[in-house]
């Protein structure tokens, strides 16, 4: 029954986009829906040549040619872009420009430094960095790329040995897609010191170690290099990007945010005012998750629920929705128009135009 219904809310979605491009349908929506702006989401900029194999992987990633497309779209439509600390005081003063956009990148990939931070300084645009400073002290790594050129780029898929240890999920697994999404459920479902020697045994058994995975992340002259930035402002992701409401106690979840927060602060001698959730679905927070967020003191705190912003969100600041930026061709971008509209959210959430919890 759940995908079921899963299928059947994205052919109406499909249908209502395809709609409202041929009939206008998007200026109806856009003054009960669009709101006064929007924060965008992004994880990975990266050229093609570089971008993952895994389709699921690929999702999180767009080139610099479309970031680039994206941000002239958006300035021949009207919207300034607008950083995380104009948009916190914005509440307070209810006087942003309308329509505005914020830029967010998530997790703390190195391609945002090499490849982001050059288009957005060509446009001078704002843009946030949402930090998970295990990331940086590589403490944790990410585990769906490194599970992705394990599995999915190797020849076999895995060894024999490993067949052995996992026998159930190789079991169900049909082929190498299949086998990285159980894969990556597993890994997921652990803790971290538990996700770093899972993924180190499959490692060790291709011939690989985990060291070789670093590199995709920042280290901490990277960080240092954003923050120092104008045009950058630096936000914290917790430690260990867990799905927040697995933790057992408010206390782990508490340290997770804390933690991230303080060593940010320590590492960069600045305060860190905005938070973002990590994988921040409906499902990943609830009312413990934002009442905690909420005491350690953030300004702002984003989730991956689609959503524009409106006034409204003054009292909802600990569940801001984002749009992601995804695909990377003429019809995702006047899709992405779209859901600046409010068309996509007003669907996913039940007709309710403020997206909150």
């Amino acid at each position: 029954m759940p995908r079921l219904r899963q299928k059947l809310t994205s052919t109406i979605e499909r249908s209502v986009m395809a709609l409202s491009r041929c009939t206008g349908l998007d200026r109806v929506i856009r003054p009960l829906y669009g709101g006064s702006g929007a924060i965008l989401l992004l994880h990975r900029v990266v050229p093609r040549e570089r971008q993952s194999r895994l389709a699921a992987n690929r999702r999180l990633e767009i080139t610099p040619e479309y970031l680039e497309q994206v941000i002239v779209q958006l300035r021949r439509a009207g919207y300034q872009a607008i950083s995380m600390d104009r948009l916190a005081s914005g509440f307070e003063r209810r006087d942003w420009p309308r329509p505005f956009i914020c830029f967010s990148i998530d997790d703390g990939y190195a391609d945002t430094l090499e490849y982001a931070l050059p288009v957005f300084e060509a446009y001078q645009t704002p843009f946030i960095v949402y930090i998970a400073t295990g990331y940086i002290d590589g403490t944790i790594l990410p585990w769906h790329l490194v599970l992705e050129a394990l599995v999915v780029a190797s020849n076999p898929p895995l060894p024999t040995a490993h067949a052995r240890r996992a026998e159930a999920i190789i079991d169900r697994s049909e082929n190498r897609a299949a086998l990285f999404h159980d894969l990556n459920r597993k890994i997921l479902s652990l803790s971290p010191r538990a996700q770093y020697a899972f993924a180190d045994t499959l490692a060790q058994e291709s011939d690989r170690s985990l060291t070789a995975f670093r590199h995709l992340m920042l280290d901490w002259q990277g960080v240092k290099a954003l923050a120092r930035h104008p045009l950058v402002t630096i936000g914290a992701h917790t430690v260990n990007h867990p799905p927040l409401s697995q933790l057992a106690t408010a206390g782990q979840v508490q340290q997770e945010m804390l933690g991230g927060k303080r060593r940010l602060e320590e590492k960069l001698g600045q305060t860190i005012e905005h938070f973002a959730y990590p994988f921040g679905t409906r499902h990943t927070i609830g009312e413990r998750e934002r009442r905690i967020a909420r005491q350690c003191g953030f300004s702002t705190m984003t989730t991956t629920r689609e959503g524009t912003i409106h006034p409204r969100h003054h009292t909802h600041r600990d569940s801001l929705p984002r749009i992601e930026i995804a695909g990377g061709n003429e019809a995702s971008l006047k899709q992405l128009m779209l859901q600046l509209c409010g068309v996509r959210a007003m669907l996913y959430n039940r007709f309710v135009p403020v997206v909150t919890g």
